[in-house]
């Protein structure tokens, strides 16, 4: 690159010889080509600082969001700094933690979700005029502990409805129980009645026969 600064500097020396330039000129125009040099130079440094603070601003952000995501996991987080490698290849390697960690979290959401919604209905069913009970889930307490309690509750729901339809099934049964002890009881004072009738129209005959 020297080599082609310094070949573009004698042609336009050239250039300015041709065209009669005083030394001083000559001077003028070197330092306006210096400074023009230096600010785009400068410009360059500072978008590249830029694009570095941008880099290293990435990073923490992204180190910020993992300390997150394990603390509503309720894990210890780990340490991810790098210092060794160039930012760019920090960013490359906490971004793939940082997606992974992603990932767990929408696990642990979706399986926070589930037991949430069987609650909601299981509750629904047992006492439909109340309604169900409003659980507010916490995204930043996704632990295990927790999801365990809602599990737990969820347990306690499930044998609760179990309790009540053996209470109906044992109510219905005592209900046909009784309709049918009914049945059966009006079945034999038919029986008994036409049984009685026929008792009555025999002795008749009878006597009938005898008084001939």
């Amino acid at each position: 690159m020297d080599s082609e600064c310094s070949s573009l500097l004698d042609e336009l020396q050239t250039i300015w010889n041709d065209v009669g330039e005083t030394d001083a000129e000559k001077d003028v125009m070197l330092l306006e080509l210096e400074q023009e040099c230096l600010e785009i130079y400068r410009r360059k440094v500072v978008q590249a600082n830029g694009h570095r603070t941008q880099l290293r601003q990435s990073i923490v952000d992204s180190e910020g969001e993992i300390v997150t995501i394990c603390s509503a996991l309720g894990e210890t987080p780990v340490h991810l700094r790098q210092n060794k490698e160039a930012l760019k290849e920090e960013l490359k390697f906490i971004t793939t933690q940082l997606e992974g960690m992603r990932e767990r979290r929408n696990r642990r959401l979706g399986q926070f979700l589930k037991v949430v919604e069987q609650i909601h209905c299981i509750s629904k069913e047992i006492s439909p005029e109340n309604g169900p009970s409003e659980i507010l889930l916490d995204e930043h307490d996704l632990s295990l502990r927790k999801l365990e309690d809602l599990q737990k509750q969820l347990d306690l729901l499930q044998k609760e409805k179990v309790e009540e339809e053996v209470r109906r099934l044992e109510g219905v049964k005592a209900s046909k129980m009784k309709d049918l002890v009914l049945k059966k009881k009006l079945e034999l004072d038919e029986l008994c009645r036409r049984t009685h009738l026929v008792d009555q129209t025999n002795l008749s005959t009878e006597s009938a026969v005898e008084a001939y």
